[in-house]
């Protein structure tokens, strides 16, 4: 998927688009596409927000739709939302992203929920600024310095949404397997200030933390790690999968499903809240 980070925001152009698919009406995106030149995923995007609305093309779709007077004001307006924003803040990491990483960034920014699994490293939103070091230096392996502390800090500012609002604050929902805990990452004094983090995080109203244990057997074995994103209001749910390839981005509402329904499996498998903090309290005691 290409980065979808340019003009506008995501949540302007789901205003806008979510406007626009409701003035097509029957029509459909083909019958549309026909009328511009243009592509059908081309007409399908922009209504979902994952393309950007140009002004060229907003006046050409507007026509094409027969959008004329106070409704063109009022859908022009939504455009120009798109068309005036502010960069967003990773702008200034541009050189050290890729671009399904920006659009990661940018449908989260937005999120009102993040449902996360992770079969081996802490969730982003939850690693200390060494273990996030500790985990860049390894995945991302013969990267310069200043492109790893870009990338810790990219992590860092991500997780302001989590521990510093602004209201209301992001609801973090994660699912790790017992391994991640016990792996230790940059040695046993990170080890333990992650697993404290962890127990501090835990006490926030919004976030949920739950293990995997290794007596779970097959029940904690699904081997990829996910993301599940959600919004307030209308808008669908999106998946961000992770593998040896990189990153996948799923939006069809049967694939989203289908990760649904694995979160919810995975989280019959996990200790309760209590149990798991337990259970990092004592590996934290542990750790030597």
């Amino acid at each position: 998927m290409a980065s979808t980070t340019g003009p506008g925001n995501l949540k302007a152009r789901r205003d806008l688009g979510d406007e626009l698919r409701k003035i097509r009406g029957k029509r459909t995106a083909t019958s549309v596409a026909a009328d511009l030149g243009v592509s059908p995923s081309t007409v399908t995007r922009t209504e979902t927000g994952e393309r950007v609305c140009t002004e060229e093309y907003f006046h050409a779709l507007a026509d094409a739709l027969g959008v004329t007077g106070d409704k063109r004001q009022s859908l022009e307006e939504l455009a120009i939302a798109v068309w005036d924003a502010d960069p967003p803040w990773w702008a200034k990491f541009a050189d050290v992203l890729s671009a399904n990483y920006a659009a990661l960034l940018e449908y989260e920014e937005s999120a009102r929920r993040r449902r996360d699994f992770q079969i081996n490293v802490i969730p982003a939103h939850l690693q200390t600024p060494d273990y996030s070091e500790g985990v860049t230096a390894v995945d991302f392996a013969g990267l310069s310095r200043d492109t790893i502390d870009d990338l810790v800090a990219i992590r860092l500012e991500r997780q302001r949404r989590v521990f510093e609002g602004p209201e209301p604050r992001l609801e973090l929902e994660a699912v790790v397997t017992e391994a991640v805990l016990r792996f230790e990452v940059g040695g046993s004094a990170v080890h333990r200030e992650q697993l404290a983090r962890l127990l501090e995080a835990t006490e926030l109203p919004n976030v949920s933390l739950r293990v995997i244990p290794f007596t779970a057997g097959a029940g904690g074995s699904y081997t990829s790690p996910f993301q599940i994103l959600s919004y307030d209001g209308e808008q669908p749910d999106v998946v961000f999968g992770q593998g040896v390839a990189g990153s996948t981005f799923m939006n069809e509402p049967r694939e989203v499903r289908r990760f649904d329904r694995l979160f919810t499996n995975l989280c019959k498998h996990a200790l309760s809240p209590d149990d798991s903090r337990a259970l990092i309290a004592t590996i934290k005691k542990d750790t030597t």
